[in-house]
């Protein structure tokens, strides 16, 4: 199995692969107290569970070059057929849709993030939603 940003899962005699991640990113403490979530691109990721109005339940921002967070998409947390929650909404422009990652590995990341388009693409219509979304973290 090689170390990309595509999984892939070997099994006897089925090999399963899944769409590139957009990005992923990782759950932090800030010296606050509160979580945020982030990578090593400077994406960050603010959730709050019940928005005000039509607030996103997760702000994406990215740090400009003088260390200054930008807002550039949000999130909206989704139930799946079989009661899964997952995220929809939009990057920098881009339809994406991101799932919370079950682990037990600390350095494993909390949330994959995929461009929507890529996603449908590489499913060719053929996956549920429910056959990808695992069950992750609670938001």
């Amino acid at each position: 199995t090689k170390k990309t940003n595509t999984k892939t899962t070997k099994t006897a005699e089925t090999k399963t692969e899944y769409a590139p991640e957009l990005f992923c990113l990782w759950k932090n403490t800030g010296k606050n107290g509160k979580t945020y979530y982030s990578n090593a691109d400077g994406v960050v990721g603010f959730y709050e569970k019940n928005p005000e109005g039509k607030r996103p339940n997760m702000s994406l921002c990215i740090k400009d070059p003088n260390d200054k967070l930008v807002s550039v998409g949000g999130l909206w947390v989704q139930t799946s057929k079989a009661g899964r929650k997952y995220f929809s909404g939009n990057y920098d422009g881009e339809k994406v849709i991101a799932f919370p990652v079950k682990s037990e590995n600390e350095k494993a990341p909390a949330i994959r993030v995929y461009s929507r388009s890529v996603l449908d693409e590489f499913n060719n219509g053929q996956q549920k939603l429910d056959d990808i979304v695992e069950e992750g973290e609670e938001f």
